[in-house]
């Protein structure tokens, strides 16, 4: 029983002479077809041919070289029914036609009566047809390379941002990484640089805004504003450093407090107007607590209280874990803010996210946020200590 192989290449010139070598006189040429191999959305394809050949069993090689395989193994494109109908014709037109018939369109060719023999005369005249074509064709000129106009104004160096984070194959890359991932905004994190790690970050952080002192002249007001059930205990324990009574902390809120007197309860900005003038003349500081949730619409409420006070200073409560955008948000809402009182940094993957704010933070969970204060909590972070 014959055997058909399929040979491919880039150009059927060199199919046929590999065919005629390789194959001898038993070879006879069946088909062949010009396929397009990858690119990209129809574009940059790669054209080539392949060229099905029938051996008869009589004159079969003992194997079939390793670039040809059985036909019933190939994959092909799409359903080409190989009949010795099909054989190939004898001119080299023929062939090229008969190739681009089968990349365009299914095409019915007319018989012809005898296929094509690598020892035949017709197959020399095929060769004799491909060298004439390949003879007839000249080559584009090659133009120099002309490099494209700009119609944009160059951009100077100076007008780029030519920061690179370091390596983060190298320890101070590790470094950066780590600090970005707790939140320390980048521009700090870049700074951070030196074996010793605690010094670096001390060295780096020492360029935060430090917070004013506390209020302690007579006659003072402070205002902490933030969820009554956090801030109260803060307000309590700023009094006890101003050497004033926790007892005497004022609240200013909408809802009447539960578990404070009916005198420290400032009801509203009415209130709080009528309590300035007796507040200012105190021979003591006087804190007060502003009630205020996360939420701007209420900001605008607590704003009239410290203005109706007279705050010599405003120290907000910030909750870490709160989004940083919400509490910017909430801080334009205040106006001035002289500081920050950061709690629940336990609480959240980033706790130096707060610095993103860029506003002075007075206290780090219940004590001065000092440089190294910050820096012991993030080294604790990268070390993985709780």
């Amino acid at each position: 029983m014959p055997t058909r192989l399929l040979v491919e290449g880039p150009d059927i010139e060199s199919l046929l002479v590999r065919v005629r070598d390789e194959y001898g006189a038993n070879a006879r040429i069946i088909s062949a077809e010009r396929v397009r191999v990858g690119g990209f959305a129809g574009f940059f394809a790669r054209q080539r041919y392949e060229v099905s050949v029938e051996l008869d069993d009589a004159g079969q090689p003992p194997a079939p070289p390793p670039t040809a395989v059985p036909l019933t193994a190939v994959a092909w494109p799409r359903e080409t029914p190989l009949t010795d109908a099909g054989a190939m014709p004898a001119t080299v037109d023929a062939l090229m036609a008969l190739a681009d018939a089968n990349d365009s369109a299914s095409l019915d060719l007319p018989p012809v009566p005898v296929t094509v023999s690598t020892q035949s005369d017709n197959f020399s005249a095929v060769l004799a047809g491909l060298r004439h074509r390949a003879g007839s064709v000249t080559a584009d000129p090659v133009r120099a390379y002309q490099p494209p106009v700009l119609d944009y104004p160059p951009v100077a160096a100076a007008d780029l941002d030519l920061r690179v984070p370091p390596e983060s194959t190298s320890g101070a890359g590790a470094m950066y990484a780590g600090l970005r991932s707790l939140g320390l905004p980048e521009h700090l994190a870049l700074t951070v640089a030196g074996p010793d790690r605690y010094a670096a970050l001390v060295r780096t952080l020492r360029s935060l805004p430090p917070a004013l002192p506390l209020p302690d002249r007579a006659g003072a007001v402070l205002v902490i504003v933030g969820p009554a059930r956090a801030a109260l205990p803060v307000a309590a324990e700023l009094a006890r450093s101003l050497s004033t009574d926790p007892g005497a902390v004022l609240l200013a809120a909408p809802d009447g407090p539960s578990d404070l007197g009916t005198a420290r309860w400032i009801t509203g900005p009415a209130d709080a107007g009528r309590r300035a003038p007796a507040l200012h003349g105190c021979d003591v500081p006087t804190v007060v607590v502003v009630d205020l949730p996360l939420d701007v619409s209420s900001a605008r409420w607590a704003r009239s209280i410290i203005d109706a006070l007279g705050a010599t200073s405003v120290w907000t409560l910030v909750d870490a874990t709160d989004k940083t955008r919400d509490v910017a948000a909430q801080l334009r809402a205040l106006g001035t803010v002289d500081a920050l009182v950061v709690h629940a940094t336990a609480a959240t993957a980033d706790p130096a996210t707060v610095l993103e704010l860029g506003l002075p933070i007075a206290l780090l969970d219940g004590r001065a946020a000092s440089p190294q204060a910050w820096a012991g909590l993030l080294l604790e972070r990268l070390d993985g200590t709780p």
